[in-house]
């Protein structure tokens, strides 16, 4: 069951089957929220953004048949990206695809000392539109 609430982030309830007993709760939650890393899992149990049966626990806390968990991810970090003006030769586009010439020697990956060059995303159609 997934809930949101005014921060539009996501409250995950889980209850734990007796097949995943014994699992420790971080290894659990990572196989179970796959989007998110394992680390950042850590680090919410560590800080209390997972409850088991209400409590807050260690990341080794080994799981019972029936636990009920609740993790409250942390909001998004707010993105600072910004679109570039870059020519496009679109191909084709539809609501599900946007096919794109790409012209050779076109920076394709953000350049690390500048950050310019992120291509691969959402900001060229944005930058379109």
């Amino acid at each position: 069951m997934v809930e949101t609430d005014e921060t539009r982030t996501e409250t995950i309830r889980l209850k734990v089957s007796s097949s995943d007993a014994g699992r420790r709760v971080d290894a659990y939650l990572s196989r179970r929220l796959s989007r998110f890393s394992r680390s950042s899992i850590r680090r919410w149990v560590e800080n209390n953004r997972v409850l088991v049966c209400g409590q807050g626990r260690k990341p080794s806390y080994r799981l019972r048949p029936g636990d009920e968990i609740r993790v409250d991810p942390p909001p998004p970090e707010p993105s600072h990206l910004t679109p570039e003006p870059i020519p496009l030769n679109v191909l084709h586009e539809d609501p599900c695809l946007l096919l794109v010439d790409k012209p050779a020697g076109q920076v394709v990956h953000r350049e690390p000392a500048t950050g310019a060059g992120l291509w691969p995303t959402p900001w060229p159609t944005i930058w379109r539109s």
